[in-house]
């Protein structure tokens, strides 16, 4: 996606997205390479607010997804689909606030730290539920039999969700 604003990082071997620059694309295909180098992170809130921005595809090189745990995509509106490369090592819980319209996080196969089921987003040993899609227009929700915890936020901006099914293993 041509005109999306990058900074180098602190290590002057790669690059982080800052921001959606010029870039007027609904679709973005965040590139694993800036002037030859990897880019390895999205700076925090770098898409905040980005009303237009309708899907997103995060490179195997994409480490961390803002650094203070800053929505990144917080305030995307018409976000519907994110899909999250297998570098991908942690998912702040403001990651996805105020995505209404998010029917499906996908992940990687190779993504050694989450994983995406019916487009819900869990950590990849299943014992934690990361996120719900909040633009899915189901009203009930189970959460997977062996979860033990449940992250800040998970549930956070779900209008359509009336009832959330939590299995014993919750502690």
């Amino acid at each position: 996606s041509q005109g999306l604003a990058f900074e180098l990082n602190e290590d002057g071997q790669s690059y982080s997205v800052v921001g959606i620059g010029t870039c007027t694309d609904t679709d973005v295909v965040i590139p694993s390479e800036y002037k030859g180098l990897p880019v390895t992170s999205i700076g925090d809130s770098a898409f905040m607010n980005c009303s237009l921005l309708t899907s997103i595809v995060l490179p195997d090189s994409v480490k961390t997804l803002g650094q203070y745990g800053s929505g990144v995509f917080s305030g995307c509106e018409a976000l519907t689909e994110i899909t999250i490369g297998s570098g991908v090592e942690k998912i702040p819980n403001l990651t996805f606030q105020g995505t209404y319209s998010l029917v499906a996080i996908n992940v990687s196969p190779n993504n050694e730290h989450y994983k995406s089921i019916n487009g819900h987003l869990y950590t990849k040993d299943g014992k934690t539920f990361v996120k719900y899609a909040g633009g899915k227009t189901d009203t009930i929700y189970t959460v997977l039999d062996g979860v033990t915890y449940i992250s800040d936020y998970a549930f956070s901006w779900c209008n359509l969700l009336t009832e959330v099914i939590i299995p014993d293993s919750v502690t």
